[in-house]
C-alpha cells in the first residue's frame, strides 16, 4: 500500500472521528493533507519506509484557532494515536515519532520565509534568510503537488494555489538561464571539449548537470516547478517532452561511444529548440540554445529582473 493511501485513511478513519469527539469546534475549520516526502507525490517505495513514512499527515489551522488550541491538539492527538494503523507504524529510523503535525497556515508558509507570494515578481529572487523563493523550487513542487484532502474553510488551499506557479517574468528569466546553461554544458563544453579529453569522471559529472538542467527547463515549459534530483527524472517522465527525450537520456548515459553521445546531446538540443518555437517562447528556430535564451530574455518586461 502506498503511503498516501495510508495517510488519507488514517485521517478519515481515525483522526477525523477523534477531532469530532474531542475538538468539535475544529471539524469545519481544520485542513489536512500531505505536502512533503516522497509519498506525497506517490513516489515512495520500499526504501522510503525507513523514516517518516506510514500513518502520518499534516493539519493546518487558522492563526486564531492555532493560538486557541493548536498546541493542545498536537499533544492530545499524537498521544491518543494508535501505535499502528493498517499494520504500519510511523517512525524515524526505527525511533517512534509523532506522525501528526499541527501548524497554523501562516506558520507553514513562514517556515520558508514567505507567508504569501511576493507582490512584485522581482522579489521572488530576493533572499529572506538563506534563500530566495526561486532557490526553493523543490519545496514549491512538493507543496504544489502534495494533496490537501480536507479543507472545509478553503484557506489553506487558497494560499497553496497562490504559490502554484512562477510569475511570467520570473519564469522567463529562469528559462533563459536554463537554456544558456544547457548550451554551456552540452553544445559547448561536452561536445567541443569534454569528449576530446575522454575523462570518464568528468563526462559523468557533466552529463549529470546537463540532464538535470534539461529536465528543469521542461518543467518550466510546462509552467511547473521541478523537484530535487532524487525525483526529478521520475516526475519528468510524466511530461509530454519525455516521450521523445527519455529514450535519448537512457541511451546517452549507457553509451560509451563519445561520438554517439555527442550526437544525442545535439539531438536533445535540437528538440528543445523546436519545442520552444512550438510553445511560443521563441519566434523562430535558432542555431543553438544560447540564442534561444537571449530571445526569451527579450520578452521580460520587468527591467530589474532583466538586468539580474
Amino acid at each position: 500500500m502506498k503511503g498516501l493511501e495510508i495517510s488519507r485513511r488514517f485521517f478519515f478513519e481515525w483522526a477525523l472521528p477523534f477531532i469530532e469527539s474531542e475538538f468539535p469546534y475544529l471539524v469545519g475549520r481544520v485542513a489536512a493533507g500531505l505536502t512533503g516526502g516522497s509519498e506525497s507525490i506517490g513516489a515512495d517505495d520500499r526504501l522510503s519506509r525507513d523514516h517518516e513514512w506510514g500513518p502520518q499527515f499534516q493539519m493546518w489551522l487558522t492563526a486564531e484557532d492555532h493560538r486557541r488550541c493548536g498546541c493542545r491538539l498536537r499533544q492530545e492527538i499524537n498521544a491518543a494515536a494508535p501505535d499502528k494503523f493498517l499494520g504500519v507504524r510511523h517512525h524515524f529510523f526505527g525511533r517512534k515519532k509523532d506522525g501528526i503535525r499541527v501548524q497554523s497556515t501562516d506558520r507553514f508558509f513562514e517556515w520558508y520565509g514567505w507567508r504569501n507570494p511576493p507582490e512584485r515578481p522581482r522579489d521572488w529572487f530576493k533572499r529572506r534568510g538563506a534563500d530566495a523563493l526561486v532557490d526553493m523550487e523543490s519545496w514549491l513542487y512538493f507543496m504544489k503537488h502534495g494533496p490537501v484532502y480536507y479543507d472545509p474553510l478553503g484557506e489553506f488551499t487558497a494560499r497553496k494555489k497562490a504559490f502554484s506557479h512562477y510569475p511570467r517574468d520570473v519564469r522567463l528569466k529562469l528559462m533563459a538561464g536554463k537554456c544558456i546553461g544547457i548550451w554551456a554544458d552540452g553544445e559547448y563544453k561536452f561536445c567541443q571539449r569534454d569528449i576530446h579529453r575522454n575523462d570518464p569522471v568528468l563526462i559523468t559529472m557533466r552529463l549529470g548537470c546537463y540532464l538535470n538542467t534539461v529536465m528543469q527547463l521542461c518543467f518550466l515549459i510546462n509552467d511547473d516547478y521541478a523537484p530535487h534530483v532524487t525525483w526529478i527524472h521520475r516526475q519528468f517522465r510524466k511530461l509530454p517532452e519525455a516521450r521523445t527525450l527519455d529514450p535519448k537520456f537512457r541511451q546517452l548515459v549507457r553509451s560509451e561511444d563519445r561520438e554517439e553521445q555527442r550526437g544525442l546531446v545535439l539531438a536533445v538540443s535540437k528538440y528543445l529548440r523546436r519545442r520552444l518555437v512550438r510553445t511560443g517562447f521563441v519566434d523562430r528556430m535558432r542555431p543553438g540554445l544560447r540564442a534561444c535564451g537571449k530571445d526569451i530574455e527579450k520578452r521580460i518586461e520587468d527591467k530589474a529582473i532583466l538586468e539580474m
